[in-house]
Parts: structure tokens; sequence; C-alpha cells
């Protein structure tokens, strides 16, 4: 029998490109960053991720949320939603 990794993901698990691409655009659009550990990192919310998947036309499941009728005005105003305190939203 062999040894099992100590880390799951990132040893039996790389991400695929269509992921790193949702993860760079969602970066990119994210409207709230936040200062952690002496950086300044972007929020990426549910929200926000929902959105973006609709941005990314190689992926399939992008049209199919287009196409599903998802109200993308609405989503984009959740995304952009004025926060008082974004940090309060880090999980």
């Amino acid at each position: 029998m062999g040894k099992r990794p100590r880390h799951f993901f990132g040893h039996m698990f790389k991400p695929s490109a269509e992921w790193k691409k949702l993860f760079e655009l969602g970066e990119q659009l994210a409207p709230y960053r936040v200062k952690w550990e002496g950086m300044t990192l972007p929020l990426l919310t549910p929200e926000l991720i929902l959105l973006t998947t609709t941005k990314v036309p190689d992926l399939t499941l992008s049209k199919s949320l287009c196409d599903s009728g998802l109200r993308l005005g609405d989503l984009e105003e959740a995304v952009n939603h004025a926060h008082q305190n974004p940090e309060l939203l880090m999980f």
C-alpha cells in the first residue's frame, strides 16, 4: 500500500486553465479589496464568482447561465452593492 499525500488538494488535483481564468477575471472585477497580513487582496464573493462565470465565454456553464434567464443586471447590482465594512464579508 502506497503512502497517502499529506495535503489532498494540490497534489492530486491541479486547477484547470478554466478555473485559473475564472479566478483571474474575478480578481480583476472585484469591487472590494481588503487588507490581510500586510497584503491587499480582492474580495471574491459568491455573487462575484457567479457573475464572472457568465463573462468567461470558454466555460460551458457560462452559456447555460446566460440562457437560463439569470437577471444579470440584478446580479451586477448585488456584486457592486456598497458595503460599509467589506472586511465583514471575509470568510
